[in-house]
């Protein structure tokens, strides 16, 4: 299934029985109850997508934000085996009081603050809540974050790397 972002519009070509798209002022919500959808989803967006889905789905992503973050939700994210190509004006990837995690995949981000975030709504030091926490068990990651505050992964609490030793970041 692909959908094409321009502006606040979305266009769905080769729609899946079992997936529902809707689009109301630059709010595209995808629902779906099919199993074993590839959505593609590319273009320049200034608006938000919203993924329910019954099964796990494969995405990849192809988008531009001039504006702001290539991905921003208040709900968590899990990413399985997914594409992300980001290009964004502050953060790449960025939740709001819940975690990240990556179990694989790949990732490219160009963004001009932080490659991948998480941030406490309620305060600006970090917390030691897990609902601050970015885990990563698997992928590959290029980031380029090119900014004053450029970093390419920050969580305010304590990341959680279970595959990495002491060695294996010096090699």
């Amino acid at each position: 299934m692909t959908i094409a972002l321009n502006g606040t519009s979305a266009t769905v070509t080769n729609n899946v029985l079992g997936v529902s798209v809707t689009n109301n002022s630059g709010i595209v919500n995808i629902t779906s109850n099919a199993s074993g959808v590839n959505y593609v989803l590319s273009g320049n967006y200034t608006g938000s997508v919203n993924f329910v889905s019954s099964s796990v789905a494969k995405v990849t992503l192809n988008v531009t934000s001039s504006a702001y973050n290539g991905i921003c939700t208040l709900a968590g994210i899990v990413a399985d085996e997914t594409t992300f190509n980001i290009t964004s004006a502050l953060d790449g990837i960025k939740t709001i009081d819940n975690p990240i995690t990556l179990n694989g995949g790949t990732y490219t981000i160009k963004s001009v603050a932080r490659g991948i975030r998480t941030i406490s709504s309620t305060s600006t030091y970090a917390t030691s809540s897990s609902a601050h926490n970015i885990i990563v068990n698997d992928g590959t990651y290029t980031i380029t974050a090119t900014g004053d505050d450029g970093e390419g992964f920050k969580a305010y609490a304590t990341g959680y790397f279970p595959s990495f030793e002491e060695t294996d970041l010096l090699a």
